[in-house]
C-alpha cells in the first residue's frame, strides 16, 4: 500500500517498496550489482530498471518477466539461511549474528514481523526467552528474510504495480490537484483510505494470531473497534452488526450523498493528528446524533398519520428525507399518500429533490393495483415522464425511471419496448448504486424478456445472477442451487399478476393467454 516515509516527506509508492525490499535481500547497494557475476540478467539493465522503478517509473509486464525470469541467477546475500535439523541454540545464534550483520534493532524488528513488544524480542535475542517463543521468532525470521523465488518477486511486482496504479487513478478522480506523493491527509484523501486499510487488515492479523476459532477471533476484533464506527465507517465488516449492515450500509450511504453537493470538500474519515482527530470525532457523534433524530421522527409521524389527520400530520414535518421515508410506505393509502406528497412538492427545493418527488409519483402509479387506478392515469404517467426528463436531477433518477416508463410500456402492450427501456435501467445500475433495485430491474427484465424470445441461458444467465447478488431471493440458506428455468417459470406468472396492467382502452393480453392455457390443460 502507498505509505509515508519516515520523515513523512513524502509518500513512498508500492512498486518503490518492492523495490527495497528485493535491494534488502540481495544485501548489496544497488550500483554494486555488476560487480556479482549474474548468469543470464544483464546487470546495468537490471540496475537500470530498479533505479526507474524507485523514482516512479510504472513497471511493464514484460520487464518484469525478463528482469526476473526462472533462469536468472541472482545472489541473495541478504536473506537468513537457516539450517532447520541444527539445535535450536545454533539456530538462534544464526539468526543473532544476522541481525548483526543487518543492523537491526528491536524496534526495526517490530515493523518486520508479528511481534509487537521490543522488550520479548532483546529476551529472546540475550537467550533468556523460553523455548515455545523462540521457537516462533526463528520461524518468523526465517519466513521474514528468506530467499524468495523469482516467481514471488514477479507477483509482488505485479501486485505493487496494480494497486499503485489503483491508487493513482482514484486519486486523480477525487482529489485531482494532489500529487500522488503528498503526504498531507487533509489534501490526500485516498491516502486515508490506505490508513484504514492497514489498519483492519493488522487488526484482521491480530486476532488471528491472538484467539482460536472463527467465533473468538470476531468477537476480539469487534471489540477493537469504536462504537461510532461500528455504526458508520466500519458498519460493513464489523461483526455484531453483520445481520443488518447490507441495508443500513444503503440508507447511510444514501442518507451522506444526498447532502453532498458537487462543489464540496471530500469529508475526512481517518485523522492521525490528536490535536484535531477530536473535530472528526465530533462530526461523527453530530451526524449520528441526526440519523436517531430523523428515525425517531419517521415513528412519530406514521402514528400521527394513523392516529389523526395525515395532512395535519404531514404539515408538521420539514425534512425531506422524514417525509420520503414515510410517503413511500403509504402505497395502500391513497389519501394519506396524496397528503404527503404535496406536502413534499412544498419542501422539496434543489433539482434533485423536486425530481424525487417526481420518481416517488412515478412509481406509485405505474404499481398501483389495476382496479384503484384513477381514469386519467396514463395521461398523468405521461406528463410526469415529460416533466421529470427535462429536470436537471433526472440523471440520478436514471435507473428507476426508465424502469417505470418500462411499465407503461407494458401497459401499452409494448413488451419490445419495454425490455429495451428494462436494459437501460439495469445499465443505469452500472453507473450509480441503486441498492436493491438492481436486482428487481433485472428481475422485471427477464420476465418481459420471456414474453417475446426463448428461454436461452446465454443470454438471460447474466439477470439471474443480478437477481441473486441483490436479494432479490429469500434465501434461509445461502447455498441453495437455483435453476433458470424454475426462476423462468415463475417470472411469467409474476409478469402477468404482477407487471402486466394494461391501460383503459388496451386490449388485455392476459385474458387471452389463460383461454390458451386452459387449452393446454384440457
Amino acid at each position: 500500500m502507498p505509505t509515508e516515509t519516515e520523515d513523512r516527506l513524502r509518500v513512498m509508492m508500492p512498486v518503490e517498496q518492492v523495490c527495497v525490499w528485493l535491494l534488502d535481500l540481495i544485501g548489496i547497494p544497488l550500483d554494486k550489482i555488476r560487480e556479482n557475476p549474474l548468469n543470464n540478467t544483464d546487470p546495468d539493465n537490471l540496475i537500470r530498471n530498479i533505479y526507474n522503478w524507485k523514482s516512479g517509473k510504472v513497471p511493464r509486464f514484460e520487464t518484469i518477466k525478463n528482469s526476473f525470469s526462472d533462469a536468472s541467477d541472482i545472489e541473495f546475500a541478504g536473506c537468513l539461511f537457516i539450517n532447520s535439523s541444527a539445535e535450536i541454540e545454533v539456530q538462534l545464534k544464526t539468526v543473532t549474528n544476522f541481525i548483526k550483520f543487518k543492523h537491526l534493532s528491536s524496534k526495526d524488528l517490530i515493523r518486520e514481523i508479528p511481534i509487537r513488544n521490543p522488550s520479548e524480542i532483546d529476551k529472546i535475542i540475550q537467550g533468556n526467552g523460553d523455548l515455545e517463543n523462540t521457537k516462533k521468532f526463528i520461524s518468523l525470521m526465517a519466513v521474514r528474510y528468506a530467499q524468495p523465488t523469482f516467481k514471488t518477486i514477479r507477483q509482488r511486482m505485479h501486485i505493487a504495480k496494480a494497486v499503485q496504479d489503483g491508487y493513482k487513478r482514484l486519486l486523480k478522480y477525487l482529489c485531482p490537484d494532489v500529487s500522488p506523493t503528498t503526504p498531507n491527509l487533509e489534501q490526500n484523501k485516498v491516502l486515508q483510505l490506505c490508513h484504514i486499510y492497514k489498519y483492519i487488515y493488522n487488526l484482521t492479523i491480530e486476532a488471528h494470531r491472538l484467539n482460536h476459532g472463527e467465533l473468538a477471533e470476531n468477537e476480539w476484533f469487534d471489540s477493537k473497534l469504536s462504537k461510532i464506527d461500528k455504526n458508520g465507517l466500519f458498519l460493513s465488516i464489523a461483526p455484531s452488526r453483520f445481520s443488518s449492515s447490507s441495508s443500513l450500509l444503503g440508507e447511510v450511504l444514501t442518507r451522506r450523498f444526498k447532502d453532498i453537493k458537487a462543489s464540496d470538500p471530500l469529508m475526512d474519515l481517518f485523522d492521525e493528528n490528536k490535536d484535531t482527530a477530536i473535530d472528526l470525532f465530533k462530526y461523527k457523534v453530530d451526524e449520528q446524533a441526526r440519523w436517531a433524530s430523523e428515525t425517531i421522527a419517521i415513528g412519530v409521524l406514521k402514528k400521527n398519520i394513523i392516529k389523526g389527520s395525515p395532512w395535519r400530520a404531514f404539515q408538521k414535518e420539514d425534512s425531506y428525507w422524514v417525509l420520503t421515508q414515510v410517503i413511500q410506505s403509504l402505497a395502500h393509502n391513497p389519501k394519506a399518500f396524496d397528503a404527503g406528497l404535496n406536502r413534499l412538492k412544498e419542501v422539496a427545493t434543489s433539482p434533485l429533490e423536486k425530481a424525487g418527488v417526481i420518481q416517488l409519483e412515478l412509481n406509485y402509479l405505474v404499481d398501483m393495483d389495476k382496479n384503484k387506478r384513477p381514469k386519467d392515469i396514463q395521461e398523468r404517467i405521461e406528463c410526469l415522464f415529460a416533466e421529470i426528463e427535462k429536470n436537471e436531477g433526472y440523471q440520478i433518477w436514471q435507473a428507476p425511471a426508465l424502469a417505470a416508463k418500462a411499465k407503461h410500456c407494458i401497459a401499452l402492450n409494448e413488451f419490445k419496448s419495454a425490455s429495451r427501456l428494462f436494459k437501460r435501467a439495469l445499465d443505469a445500475c452500472s453507473e450509480r448504486s441503486y441498492g436493491y433495485l438492481r436486482g428487481f430491474i433485472a428481475r422485471d427484465t427477464l420476465a418481459t424478456l420471456l414474453q417475446i424470445e426463448k428461454l436461452n441461458e446465454n443470454n438471460h444467465e447474466r439477470y439471474l445472477r443480478e437477481m441473486m447478488a441483490n436479494d432479490v431471493f429469500e434465501l434461509t440458506t445461502p447455498f441453495v442451487e437455483i435453476k433458470l428455468e424454475a426462476v423462468a417459470h415463475d417470472l411469467d406468472i409474476h409478469f402477468w399478476s404482477e407487471l402486466y396492467k394494461p391501460y383503459r382502452g388496451i386490449k388485455n393480453l392476459n385474458l387471452r393467454k389463460h383461454v390458451c392455457d386452459s387449452d393446454i390443460q384440457r
